[in-house]
Formats: structure tokens, sequence, C-alpha cells
């Protein structure tokens, strides 16, 4: 992780010390402020990519991507992971993550596991597990409650 970050071996130590989610939450909030603040630099297709995936709900393919700008899968990778600092991939987990926590809460809690995994477009709730507990080295359910 340090070395996709800037300043990554500060942010990996915090991180690492950081017992709850919320805590996460707050010194990657800080670090992509800082990011933000020290370096913006923006591109178009990078924009386009990042809304496409937003719009896609984290649920699309680097083919589909190639197919939309006209650009290799290579190149795409290397312009995201160049402005966004982490890789399409991770930025399709994270919206994915982001989906189901508020897909969660515009339901109101009125749904099951299971059906928040398909919905949020995870192929079962143990793909949704995996996920979570990769992104915020806690549960689904437990994540769920912070939120609500």
């Amino acid at each position: 992780m340090s070395d996709a970050l800037w300043n990554g071996r500060e942010y990996e130590k915090r991180m690492a010390e950081a017992d709850q989610f919320m805590q996460r939450w707050e010194i990657m909030s800080s670090y992509l402020e800082q990011r933000v603040a020290h370096n913006y630099k923006t591109n178009n297709i990078v924009n386009f990519v990042v809304r496409e995936i937003i719009n896609s709900q984290g649920c699309i393919a680097i083919k589909e991507l190639e197919d939309k700008t006209g650009y290799t899968g290579r190149y795409l990778r290397k312009m995201v992971k160049d402005l966004l600092g982490i890789s399409i991939k991770q930025f399709c987990e994270v919206i994915k993550f982001q989906w189901m926590c508020n897909y969660y809460k515009l339901r109101q809690g009125d749904v099951t596991l299971s059906d928040l995994a398909l919905q949020s477009g995870y192929y079962d709730q143990s793909h949704m597990n995996l996920s979570c507990k990769k992104l915020t080295g806690e549960l689904p359910k437990k994540i769920i409650n912070m939120y609500s």
C-alpha cells in the first residue's frame, strides 16, 4: 500500500494503527484532501472513466471502457493509476462498497444481506463479505450498523 500512496509509509502506519473503520475513513479522507490540494490535475479521459464507473455503480468491465473511450485497457489503467493513485479495479470496489452502504440506507435496513449483495453488484453474499473485509477490515453487517 505504501507504494501506491503519496507519503505512503506514514499513511500505511496510521491505517495499521487504526482499529475502527471511522478512524481509517478519517485517515483516508485526510490523505485525499492533501493529495488534491497538493497536486490537483484533471484529465478528460480519467474524468470520463470515473463518471462511467460511478454511473455503473462499480460494475463495469475494462473492455467496456475501452469501447467507450477508444483507448486500450493498458493506457486507461495507467492514466487512472497516475491521477487517482489507485487502480481501476480498486476504484470499482470502493464505488460498489459505497453503493452497497447507500442502498442499505435507502431501503432503511429492509433488505437481507444476500439481496443487498446482489443489488449492489456482487456475485453473492460471500463475495460482498470478502470485498468489505478487504476495504474496511470488517464484515458488511458491522459496517452497515455503523451507517444506520
